[in-house]
């Protein structure tokens, strides 16, 4: 019989337990097969917040302090503006507008300010998924249409810094023919209560 040897680098993960001496067991059988380390609490994980709600039904992660970073590399800080209702406006279509007026990059870092809207979207806002991609379409030409989408989306946010993925507990349930049990996880977005 043959054997294979797969190797693989993770540079992150986070365990949940209920009980801390059940933790530093599950720990030490993983330190025993990887070069794993012990990072400490799980608040403040990758800028990434995560608390527990109150019931103890799941746990919450935002990223207001990213969001903060974003909306003062924009120059919106201190600044009294509306926060819009959605991430994008509904009748701003994207395109190449090649007659428009290029973007002036002394207003602000375009593709910066993307790359950060891309790192919050895939960790804790889904809901601006479209308008972060838009945008990123046009990295490398923006025009001035497509720094206001910036600017509305960074609105958006500011209005919204409360809100994050919620992951509720892990649920069990039995299948009733084959009494096999599963499990899963439910992710959703929601209005967390947060700083």
């Amino acid at each position: 019989m043959q054997t294979s040897k797969c190797s693989a680098r993770i540079y992150g993960a986070i365990t949940f337990v209920k009980d801390k001496s059940k933790f530093k067991d599950i720990f030490s059988k993983l330190k025993a097969v990887f070069d794993v380390e012990e990072k400490g609490d799980v608040e403040q994980f990758l800028c990434l917040h995560v608390s527990k709600f109150k019931d103890h039904t799941g746990y919450s992660i935002t990223q207001a302090h990213l969001i903060d970073q974003i909306v003062a590399d924009v120059g919106l800080k201190d600044k009294n503006f509306k926060c819009p209702q959605t991430p994008c406006p509904s009748t701003f279509i994207f395109h190449r507008n090649q007659e428009d007026s290029p973007f002036d990059p002394n207003l602000f870092h375009y593709q910066s300010v993307v790359g950060k809207l891309n790192y919050l979207e895939k960790s804790s806002r889904p809901d601006i998924s479209y308008a972060v991609h838009q945008c990123a379409r046009f990295l490398h030409d923006p025009k001035v249409t497509h720094g206001q989408a910036i600017l509305h989306l960074v609105k958006y946010l500011h209005g919204t810094r409360g809100k994050g993925i919620a992951i509720a507990n892990i649920f069990y349930f039995k299948c009733r023919y084959t009494r096999h049990t599963s499990r899963g996880l439910i992710y959703t977005l929601a209005q967390v209560l947060g700083p």
